[in-house]
Order: structure tokens, then C-alpha cells, then sequence
């Protein structure tokens, strides 16, 4: 994966860098988010655009994480940092927000992610070789009602660490940050791990040297703060461990407010005040090689700077280049897709034309036979209709000698009719003359009747 984003630096987003990044899984966090610049880290990178955090669009901030087992015996300190205690770590402190320790979002093999918090760090010279850290914004006008305040807050975010069987590794000024609101946070958390009493001394040593007392050491001559110098060494670094270090850090520090009677010079103040001195003369004789190593550095990282941009416009035009190809040939594809479609729709209607044109010409045939079929009944229909008529002919000529027939019956008939009128009148007379007779011989039998009585 290659991001090209602004560097966020000292509040702003400036110029350009390019950097390639290799997710250590799909979970990844590179995999899963996305990005609006990148972070100007501290001393704890080599200044490899590689290692530089990352700022998502979700206002979070995703930072390497410690890959390989490694001693860390830097300070005050001295213990092995394993990564596969860091996994459990990162998980207990995703789960678990404690209070004024940065935020844990989430997690992955090779990243964890944070909360983004805007402020500024509490002091840029932790230790006088830590001059790198003028490109960060930070607390410059310490007093000593701040500083009574700050160490409140930030003794307390350690002993809620503690409290979870945590240290931080790395209690320096440069990694509590202050927001305007006067909150504190501790951040940088690449070197937390599991502790025990000897480590939580350790992580206090440390709070103590490069958190306090470089603070303190910005303040203007006074003996006040030299009292608190003295009695936080004497009462807090040289005894064991006890959980109580919080309330009596503080309470000497209020404590320390009465006239000083005399300084005690114990062998701690001095050898921290010689090996602040030695730090800062060796700086100081080597002031034009660190410019020129620093210099080397800026122009180093110019030339990789230039060097990805190239590279990236490289592979962006070659993957320009591959992806016009691509097209195209898949372009190429496409119309030859759509040729063998046509083609294949043309065979579909060549075949169907074909097989049209051999219906039609079977038709053709069947209307040819069907044709002559016709003709042949034509013909024989026309004979049909000839004998019809030589039929019709006779049928004419039967009807005529039937008319005649006909008139020949009628006019028997009638001759018949008029035989029967007169036979039937004839019958009539004759009935009448019957009806007379008999009633005549009747007529003689009643009066022979009548006679004989």
C-alpha cells in the first residue's frame, strides 16, 4: 500500500511524503482505514518515512508497534520488551481506558490505534540532546503553581498504571501533553509492558529525573525548587518501592515551601546534574557535527521523499498504462463477444430462412398437387354439370309431358266429378223415390193393422 500524504507538524500540514506500507494481515489496520497525514514523530524513530504514525479520517492516530524482542536500558530502565506481551497489553488497555493514559481504539499485529489528542508536550528538553524536539509545541511558561498542578495530575496517571500492573517505559516531559484546557495525557505507550515493584521504581526513577526535574530546571534560580530537588531525591529515589509515592511526592513538594536551611548535596542530585552537564557539553562540542548528521538526515529523507514520488508517479502511469490496456482489451473482447453473438443470431436466422424456404417449397409442391387436384375435379365437375344439364333436359321435357298428363287427369277429373254429380243426383232421386215407396208400404201395414183390429 502506498500512502501519499501532508506531514502534520507543530500543529499544521505541510509538505508531501510518500510512503509504502505492508499490512501485516487482512485485519490489518492500514487495511481497514483511511488516512489524512502523517505525524511528525519524536527520538523513537530514525526518522524512516516508514515508521512515521499515520492520522485517520476518524481523528485517530496509528503507530508501529515493537516488532523483535529488545532490551530497553535507556534512562532508567532495564527489561526485555517481548511482543507477544504487547498483544495482551494492547488488548488489556483496549478494554480497560484508564484514566489520563492515551486512549487504545484497536489493535493489529504490526499497529495499534489511538486516540488523537491536540496539545502541546511538557517540555521539550527532557534531556539536552532532545533539542529535536523544538518542532514540537510545548509548555514554556512553567511556574510553580503549574507545576504543582501537573505533577498531581501526572503522578496520579502513573499510579493508575501501576495499579493495573503496568509501566510506561518512557516516563520523560515529551510524552505527557497538555491541552489547553489543562488536561494531561500519557502518551507514547510503544514500551508499555507488565511490571513488578523493581520495574514500577524504575518507571518512578525516571518520571522523577526526566519529567520533574528537567521542568524544574526551567524555572529561574530558586531555592524553593532546589529544596524540592533535594527532598524528592532524598525521600522518593533512594528508598524501595511503596504504593504511597503519589502522597508524599506531593505532600514534600508543598512541604518545601519554608526558608531553606542548608542544600544537601547527595551523590544522586550530583550525578544527575553531572550527567545533565556532560550531556550538554558534549552537545555543545558536537553542536556543528549533529547539524550536519541532522542536515543528512532531512536530505536523506528529501532524496526518498523524491525518490517514492518518482516511483509512484512511475507506477502510476505504468498501472495508467496497464489499465488503458486492459480496457482495451477487454474493449476487444467485448466487440468480439458481440461479433460471435451476431454471428451465431445470423446462423440462428440462415438456419430458420433455410428451413422457411424448404416449408415454402414443400408447400409449393402440395399446392402444385393440390392444384392439380383441383383441375381434375374442374374437369370432372364440368362434366358433372354437363350431364346436369342433359339431366335438366330431360327433366324439362318429363315435366312437359307431365303438365300435359296433368291437364289430360285434370280434366278427366273433372269429367269424373260431374259423372259423380250426375251419378250421385241420380242416386238421390232414386234414395227419394225408396224413402217414398217405404214409407207407402208403411203406412198400408198400419192401416191393415188398424182394419184388422
Amino acid at each position: 500500500m502506498i500512502l501519499k500524504l501532508p506531514m502534520f507538524e507543530n500543529g499544521e500540514y505541510k509538505y508531501e511524503v510518500t510512503s509504502q506500507r505492508e499490512s501485516c494481515s487482512e485485519e490489518c489496520l492500514y487495511c481497514r482505514r483511511t488516512f489524512k497525514a502523517f505525524h511528525f514523530s519524536g527520538l523513537g524513530r530514525d526518522g524512516n518515512h516508514l515508521e512515521y504514525p499515520v492520522i485517520t479520517n476518524n481523528q485517530t492516530l496509528i503507530k508501529k508497534k515493537n516488532t523483535m524482542v529488545m532490551k530497553n536500558r535507556k534512562l532508567t530502565y532495564n527489561y526485555e520488551i517481548n511482543p507477544e506481551n504487547q498483544s495482551e497489553v494492547f488488548n488489556f488497555l483496549q478494554n480497560n481506558e484508564l484514566s489520563g493514559v492515551i486512549k487504545i481504539t484497536a489493535h493489529c499485529d504490526c499497529s495499534y490505534e489511538m486516540e488523537f489528542h491536540e496539545g502541546k508536550i511538557a517540555y521539550k528538553y527532557s534531556l539536552p540532546v532532545t533539542k529535536h524536539y523544538e518542532l514540537f509545541d510545548f509548555i514554556d511558561d512553567w511556574n510553580y503553581e503549574k507545576f504543582i498542578d501537573f505533577v498531581k495530575k501526572s503522578a496520579n496517571i502513573i499510579q493508575n498504571l501501576h495499579q493495573a500492573n503496568l509501566i510506561h517505559g518512557d516516563l520523560t516531559a515529551h510524552n505527557f501533553m497538555i491541552d489547553q484546557d489543562g488536561l494531561v495525557k500519557l502518551i507514547d505507550l510503544d514500551n508499555v509492558t507488565f511490571g513488578n515493584e523493581k520495574l514500577f521504581l524504575q518507571d518512578i526513577v525516571c518520571y522523577c529525573l526526566y519529567t520533574l526535574f528537567p521542568i524544574i530546571s526551567n524555572f529561574e534560580a530558586d531555592e524553593k525548587i532546589d529544596l524540592i530537588f533535594e527532598q524528592v531525591t532524598l525521600n522518593i529515589l533512594t528508598v524501595n518501592y511503596e504504593s504511597s509515592w503519589v502522597d508524599r511526592l506531593i505532600g514534600i513538594i508543598l512541604d518545601s515551601q519554608h526558608e531553606v536551611k542548608s542544600f544537601v548535596r547527595s551523590p544522586l542530585i550530583m550525578g544527575y546534574r553531572y550527567n545533565v552537564n556532560l550531556l550538554e557539553s558534549i552537545y555543545q562540542e558536537h553542536y556543528k557535527l549533529t547539524n550536519k548528521v541532522h542536515q543528512i538526515q532531512v536530505e536523506l529523507m528529501e532524496a526518498v521523499r523524491v525518490k517514492d514520488a518518482a516511483m509512484l508517479r512511475a507506477r502510476e502511469s505504468f498501472e495508467n498504462q496497464i489499465k488503458s490496456a486492459t480496457e482495451y482489451a477487454h474493449s476487444l473482447e467485448n466487440a468480439k463477444k458481440r461479433y460471435e453473438d451476431e454471428v451465431v443470431n445470423l446462423n440462428k436466422v440462415n438456419t430458420s430462412l433455410n428451413e422457411h424456404i424448404t416449408q415454402s417449397k414443400d408447400n409449393f409442391k402440395e399446392a402444385e398437387n393440390y392444384a392439380k387436384t383441383l383441375e381434375k375435379e374442374k374437369e370432372s365437375f364440368i362434366q358433372r354439370i354437363s350431364s346436369v344439364e342433359h339431366e335438366k333436359l330431360d327433366i324439362e321435357k318429363q315435366r312437359d309431358f307431365l303438365e300435359i298428363e296433368k291437364s289430360n287427369m285434370e280434366n278427366e277429373i273433372f269429367s269424373l266429378n260431374e259423372m259423380i254429380n250426375s251419378k250421385e243426383k241420380i242416386i238421390s232421386e232414386q234414395f227419394e223415390k225408396i224413402h217414398y215407396l217405404e214409407n207407402k208400404s208403411v203406412l198400408k201395414i198400419i192401416k191393415a193393422k188398424i182394419f184388422k183390429r
